[in-house]
């Protein structure tokens, strides 16, 4: 996924890749300040936010997820606490919280065991509740490597889009990470579009792209879910 923006934001993204580059111990760095940015007006908002700012950014917008809400999520690796909860209690709440998640079976060439999605999912479909729906990226030698928030509040909505996925390893400022926050009317054409993808993807409309959950928990073998649990003690994972 990938979201086209121009305008100040830029300047935000241009000192976010300073930061980087001067962390690095390298002084060449485009010249940028002297260029012109002016304020845009416009129906939506867009905010650049990188690491630990992206955890927040997620916790802030499920904590008012509530009735009526619509919550979407594609994700490739989900294993944090506080957002696995979060979904949780916005579900309790009222909101449809629905989910695509990789199986973690392929990553970038290699084979993997389903760790950590495999066992989060498990533990999710234990909660009982009526509300969180998920469903497996149906993958072949490909990743769903989507990392996507998506909340459809009736009139308003929000997306969190990037290159996070929900793991301590990407939200705690250990990985260089960035995602955007787009906020605004439900009926700009941004959020009509990925509300369409979601709804393809969920409905396998024109394609097959997503298989019922069931598909994949056979998968879970004791050792496996034994394995998450050490590497969730441990935090020696590749996630």
């Amino acid at each position: 996924a990938a979201f086209k923006m121009e305008g100040p934001i830029i300047k935000d993204i241009l000192e976010a890749e300073e930061a980087v580059v001067n962390y690095s111990g390298e002084a060449d760095f485009p010249e940028y300040e002297n260029r012109s940015w002016e304020k845009q007006e416009g129906n939506l908002t867009a905010q650049f936010v990188t690491e630990g700012k992206i955890y927040r950014s997620i916790q802030e917008e499920l904590k008012k997820a509530g009735d009526g809400d619509e919550v979407w999520l594609g994700m490739y690796y989900l294993s944090d606490r506080k957002i696995i909860d979060l979904l949780d209690k916005a579900a309790d709440r009222g909101a449809t919280v629905n989910i695509v998640m990789d199986p973690n079976k392929k990553s970038f060439g290699h084979e993997k065991p389903g760790l950590p999605n495999l066992p989060v999912a498990a533990e999710m479909q234990r909660l009982g509740n009526n509300n969180i729906n998920l469903r497996w990226y149906d993958v072949n030698i490909e990743q769903y490597h989507a990392k996507m928030l998506y909340i459809n509040k009736g009139s308003d909505s929000v997306i969190i889009g990037g290159s996070a996925n929900y793991t301590r390893r990407n939200l705690a400022n250990l990985n260089l990470e960035a995602d955007v926050v787009i906020k605004g009317n439900s009926d700009e054409d941004v959020f009509q579009e990925v509300d369409q993808y979601f709804d393809r993807i969920w409905n396998n409309d024109s394609g097959h792209y997503t298989a019922d959950y069931e598909e994949y928990k056979g998968n879970l073998t004791l050792v496996r879910y034994i394995t998450y649990h050490l590497q969730k003690w441990t935090w020696f994972t590749t996630y």
